[in-house]
């Protein structure tokens, strides 16, 4: 069997650190499935604490302890995607510690390096007689904040490049995977921007065989193009609430809780996908059939507003301006009095402004 199994955005922060500590075992119910695959691809969105301060020109910004990374190993991860927008959330230090635990569990890692060659390879293994090829890109518009001094290296999408980088690897490799941190103008939003189908397909023409999204937080839609299958974003496969600056921002229940583990099994002509859908519930992720539904129902949505962009309009104007007003007034479970309490005249003109 070519099995290969894709999580959405990894993130042991706040309270995973608390778990740890403790020995709890919050991928306890999960492992097992994961365990069973030749290789696991996730997105290590949270690096270790520095002791040498965080980014200050990144907000929020999220760190872990460094043992707490040893989670990592209990869901079987192989390969982590460092091509995101918290990479030097913990300055050069945080990132070096990361990479050297990374080493010592023999998990490999692609798309940030110490020099931009190392930032820019790809990773090349074999799985049977199927000789594969993983790259991991992130867009600007997604924010990593890298200040000028970094001493570490992204791998950037350039879609000009990316398509060349994608012919010369198709040369060498049956199969070409693209992972990509992307879609930041639809953070927490539950469908792509309306710019990101059209280049998804205009890469799978170039020669992908099978596209997988990060950042959004979200579990967006998915879809079949020349037989290629074209993932938006896993969402997350484990996150916490964040700390930053003496503010919260919370996670939102639903939304930001519900993703799935990809599974593909590989093959020459077209692969074969599996979807597991999962909950993080109360930092503990459990199998949920019912998220799979709504997947469903999102891709049907989808269908629809891609066709239209007045459609997709209308849906951006619900996520950007009317969702946040009602996730501070009710989402989880929040008191509406005691939220109105809270409200600044100043911070709604601000709100209103953007």
């Amino acid at each position: 069997m070519k099995n290969i199994s894709f999580l959405g955005d990894i993130s042991l922060n706040n309270k995973y650190n608390i778990l740890y500590s403790e020995g709890r075992k919050p991928f306890k119910k999960i492992s097992g499935i994961l365990n069973g695959y030749d290789l696991v691809v996730g997105n290590l969105e949270c690096l270790a604490k520095s002791g040498q301060g965080e980014n200050l020109l990144k907000k929020p910004r999220i760190h872990t302890n460094l043992e707490t990374l040893n989670y990592l190993k209990q869901i079987n991860l192989n390969l982590a995607l460092l091509a995101n927008n918290h990479v030097y959330d913990n300055l050069e230090d945080g990132f070096r510690k990361t990479i050297q635990f990374l080493k010592e569990a023999g998990i490999n890692y692609i798309g940030a390096g110490f020099s931009e060659e190392e930032a820019r390879k790809p990773f090349i293994t074999k799985i049977d007689d199927l000789k594969i090829c993983i790259l991991n890109y992130v867009t600007e518009d997604t924010n990593p904040c890298l200040p000028g001094s970094a001493g570490i290296y992204l791998n950037w999408f350039n879609k000009n490049r990316v398509i060349e980088e994608i012919g010369e690897y198709r040369k060498h490799c049956d199969q070409v995977i693209l992972c990509l941190h992307w879609g930041g103008k639809v953070e927490r939003g539950y469908y792509p921007d309306w710019e990101q189908p059209a280049i998804a397909r205009g890469l799978i023409k170039a020669g992908v065989d099978l596209i997988v999204g990060h950042h959004s937080h979200t579990l967006q839609p998915y879809e079949k193009y020349k037989n290629k299958y074209i993932f938006y974003s896993l969402g997350n496969f484990c996150f916490d609430d964040i700390y930053c600056d003496g503010k919260l921002n919370e996670i939102e229940r639903g939304r930001s809780t519900e993703s799935i583990i990809l599974k593909v099994n590989l093959k020459k002509t077209s692969n074969e996908i599996n979807i597991f859908p999962i909950e993080n519930l109360d930092k503990y992720i459990i199998e949920n059939q019912e998220i799979l539904a709504k997947l469903i129902g999102r891709n049907k949505t989808f269908a629809l507003i891609r066709r239209y962009e007045f459609l997709w309009r209308i849906y951006f104007f619900k996520y950007k301006y009317i969702n946040p007003i009602m996730f501070f007034l009710w989402g989880n479970d929040h008191n509406f009095i005691h939220q109105i309490k809270k409200l600044r005249f100043e911070k709604i003109l601000k709100f209103i402004r953007k």
